[in-house]
């Protein structure tokens, strides 16, 4: 079971109450701004400039074939497809995140618009080799997890087409798990069994290894943590209901905050294209 199976309720009911994804969000403005902007606002910033990069490397119209690797709820995924009237598939490893995929893009899935499969990252190559190629490829906060990034970076370039648009957000370390202290590592790697991330350049050079163009890189530290220091007075609210598993995530996104003031940890974007 992934962890986002087990505690798949409580993320329902506290991360996004709009569209029900899993996205870090992006704020816009200065600090009172931000302060007044909630999260939904964020993740739906965070969903159009998901859109734009793929929109700056490759036409999005009727005719793009959309990839969502881990694709969650499938939230981005969706309003690409319903804005450009194509069609869309999002492969995720949690079977409850699928299951709500379905459930929430009813529409689009009855239509045959969208699909939803579960499957590995690692394996991205073989879960869709039916649908090949695509025109655009997205993933967003979920790399992560995946036990074999070169081989699903390497899966990726091969179901796109010439010319084909990836963007990949991703947490990325800033110094080694073994240099952050024992009670940061435990929030920030062992709650969610997360090995070892890649750091920005490690991301930067597997995908230039790989054959990919780079088109725009960035880092946005400020936006994952002012997504956390909003998610945690939410999640401690939820907590003093009695349920501990909140106060589990509350003390997780805690030290998340902590992690990315310190420099240990950040928020990497890269927009690339297939020659």
């Amino acid at each position: 079971m992934s962890f986002f199976d087990k505690y798949a309720e409580y993320y329902e009911s506290s991360w996004d109450l709009r569209e029900h994804g899993l996205n870090v969000g992006i704020f816009e403005g200065d600090v009172e701004r931000i302060a007044e902007q909630d999260l939904e606002t964020g993740y739906e910033y965070c969903r159009d400039h998901v859109i734009e990069l793929l929109q700056k490397i490759h036409t999005l119209d009727r005719d793009a074939r959309i990839l969502d690797v881990c694709c969650g709820t499938g939230a981005t995924l969706s309003r690409i497809v319903n804005r450009y009237a194509c069609k869309g598939v999002g492969v995720d490893i949690s079977k409850a995140q699928i299951a709500r995929a379905n459930q929430l893009r009813e529409q689009g899935v009855k239509e045959g618009r969208l699909l939803f499969r579960q499957g590995s990252a690692s394996l991205i190559d073989q879960v869709v080799c039916e649908q090949l190629p695509f025109t655009h490829v997205l993933s967003q906060d979920g790399l992560l997890f995946a036990y074999d990034k070169p081989r699903a970076v390497e899966g990726i370039f091969d179901l796109l087409e010439a010319g084909g648009a990836f963007v990949l957000s991703d947490f990325v370390p800033q110094i080694s798990k073994q240099e952050i202290d024992a009670a940061l590592r435990a929030r920030v790697y062992e709650d969610v069994k997360w090995g070892q991330g890649f750091t920005f350049r490690e991301y930067f050079e597997l995908l230039t290894d790989t054959g990919f163009e780079i088109v725009q890189a960035e880092l946005r530290p400020l936006d994952m943590r002012n997504t956390y220091e909003k998610l945690i007075p939410r999640t401690h609210a939820m907590a003093a209901g009695g349920d501990a598993t909140y106060t589990f995530l509350a003390r997780r996104y805690e030290g998340i905050v902590k992690a990315i003031s310190n420099g240990a940890l950040s928020w990497a974007w890269f927009a690339v294209r297939k020659p």
